[in-house]
């Protein structure tokens, strides 16, 4: 669990209105073949290993991505977030 944007957060949407983001979601699959269920809520990100009980391949992942999250990086790059017109 971390937090990767304040709760309260607004994104401009294509129309540039100011919407907040509840919650996404999405599967990451490592380099180790291991499969992650990556759930935010309200800027909580929580990770899932879907075969154990640890995400040491989790963190790996975060440390060789600069730790950007899996929901803002690469099929997801092009995401809502990157126009948030506050950081």
């Amino acid at each position: 669990m971390r937090w990767v944007y304040q709760s309260n957060a607004k994104w401009l949407d294509q129309v540039n209105s100011q919407v907040q983001v509840v919650f996404e979601y999405d599967f990451l699959r490592t380099e180790e073949n291991e499969l992650y269920f990556v759930l935010a809520l309200f800027g909580v990100e929580f990770a899932l290993n879907m075969a154990g009980p640890d995400i040491d391949g989790y963190c790996a992942w975060l440390a060789r991505n600069q730790n950007v999250s899996p929901l803002c990086s690469g099929k997801n790059s092009d995401d809502l977030r990157l126009r948030r017109p506050d950081v």
